[in-house]
């Protein structure tokens, strides 16, 4: 009975629900039941990949339940829950890229590159540390030094730095191979 009168509220008043009564889980739960197989969808176009995006959509379910307070206008929910499906596909795609480069030695053959220079980078990047790998791995995926910063809790200064001396210590590993 009480599912048959959530189902007839729109979304912005079970939003409110939800809200006002964090216990209970019939409202989100009713919010979930609507829109997850969207979810899904959306996320599925953004990942073209089924598991990915089930795992996006669920977290981004998740997600909102455990932040419903920080929803400002109950009217843009679903607006709200694809801007935190769409990051987590983000992230989730970013995540296997770089695990994919990990795989792949972290770095695919430039054009023109001998397969024994591109064994000595794949070695030169193996030498380095976690964090100035991620360094070089996030500058090659075309991050911006600010991204860069942020991902390694660094100052843009100071990355730029790190930045500039693993150049310049990769070119003396490289040089010194050949």
């Amino acid at each position: 009975m009480m599912r048959r009168r959530l189902s007839q509220l729109a979304d912005a008043e079970l939003v409110a629900l939800a809200r006002a009564h964090p216990r209970r889980r019939d409202a989100f739960e009713e919010l979930a039941r609507r829109h997850l197989s969207f979810l899904h969808d959306y996320c599925f176009r953004i990942c073209m990949d089924a598991d990915m995006a089930a795992d996006c959509a669920q977290e981004a379910m998740v997600r909102a339940w455990l932040r419903m307070g920080e929803l400002r206008d109950d009217h843009r929910f679903v607006a709200w829950l694809r801007r935190i499906a769409t990051r987590l596909c983000l992230d989730g795609l970013r995540r296997r890229r770089r695990e994919e480069a990990l795989h792949a030695g972290l770095v695919a053959p430039e054009p023109g590159m001998s397969p024994d220079e591109h064994l000595l980078l794949r070695q030169a990047l193996a030498s380095l540390s976690a964090e100035d790998r991620a360094l070089v791995v996030l500058r090659a995926d075309g991050a911006r030094w600010r991204e860069v910063a942020d991902a390694l809790g660094l100052s843009e200064s100071a990355a730029r730095m790190r930045g500039s001396r693993l150049l310049k210590r990769m070119a003396t590993m490289l040089d010194a191979s050949r």
